[in-house]
């Protein structure tokens, strides 16, 4: 204790020893000592901005001696609250030595959990279609007015084989694929009556190792035949036939399909004999959606007419 300053200590019968009296009869300290306290508090961020400044000076900070002409001035900087960060340090020259360039990964799986019916066992299917959707609508390039000739998708998970289990487990192994393409409502578009659903493509038979689809895969010749079995879709021919509504909003769904065998059906078969087969062998599917809006097309001159004859009723029938 400093024996300047005497310490207001209680002495006997509640008296009061080294300390002074108020006009309004309470204790108070000394008066030096509430001042050295009050100097003190005032001294300690002035003390930590001095350590501040002073460890700029020794990194050789640029604002060092704005921090120390502030400081001289008895003021806060704005600088002292900001938040500041040291740049890293520049990258070696290349080429660098210890960079190992590896293979590209497959890309990540949905976050989202699969439907049950993408599974088999413990392995799904996840299907991919970054080219085929353009945020949630089927792209220009597969329908009417953008020529594509089959459908382009991948596909990753599909189930490996379990084939000499100690548990006695069979081979899951899928065997081939199928594709199919429907729109869920042909031909006036979604909430109308008297749809009904039209396959605008059908392929089956795609080899069992393989992780995508497109117009190469399709037309893949082997010993003088194609690969693949590109089946007869709605509109009777053997080819992909885009979707091109002429009214309403249109769902079109697409389905991948793995299958536990080959199919052995002729191309010419029509899809709602084929569909029952795919069920028979399947294993895992796994279906995503994608709209189709009808585009206002020109009308012809036997429509005007049409519409002529049709406004002719209306107002016959209003007399």
């Amino acid at each position: 204790q400093d024996p300047e300053l005497p310490a207001c200590a209680p002495g006997p019968r509640d008296s009061v020893v080294g300390c002074e009296e108020s006009p309004g009869d309470s204790i108070s300290p000394h008066p030096q000592k509430k001042k050295k306290e009050q100097s003190e508090a005032m001294a300690r961020p002035v003390l930590l901005l001095a350590a501040i400044a002073a460890g700029n000076l020794l990194q050789g900070g640029n604002d060092a001696e704005r921090m120390v002409a502030e400081l001289a001035s008895g003021t806060l900087p704005p600088s002292f609250w900001a938040w500041q960060t040291t740049a890293g340090p520049p990258p070696p020259p290349g080429p660098n030595p210890n960079v190992v360039w590896v293979p590209m990964t497959e890309e990540p799986m949905p976050t989202t959990a699969p439907e049950l019916q993408a599974c088999y066992g413990c392995e799904c299917l996840f299907t991919f279609a970054p080219e085929l959707l353009t945020g949630g609508n089927i792209a220009d390039q597969f329908v009417c007015r953008g020529g594509a000739m089959a459908p382009k998708l991948r596909w990753a998970g599909q189930m490996h084989s379990l084939e000499g289990n100690s548990d006695g487990g069979h081979s899951i192994k899928p065997q081939s694929f199928a594709l199919v393409v429907e729109d869920l409502d042909y031909p006036y578009g979604v909430g109308e009556a008297y749809n009904r659903v039209f396959t605008h493509y059908a392929a089956w038979n795609i080899p069992g190792n393989y992780t995508n689809y497109d117009e190469g895969v399709a037309t893949k010749m082997y010993k003088g035949r194609t690969i693949v079995t590109v089946g007869t879709n709605d509109a009777g021919r053997q080819d992909y036939d885009p979707p091109c509504p002429t009214k309403g909003l249109h769902r079109i769904r697409v389905t991948l399909w793995a299958l536990r065998a080959h199919l052995d059906v002729p191309a010419e078969t029509p899809f709602r004999e084929v569909l029952p087969k795919l069920e028979y062998l399947e294993m895992a599917r796994s279906q995503f959606m994608g709209n189709v809006l009808a585009r206002p097309q020109a009308v012809g001159l036997a429509q005007v007419e049409s519409s002529k004859a049709f406004l002719r009723r209306i107002k016959n029938a209003l007399r």
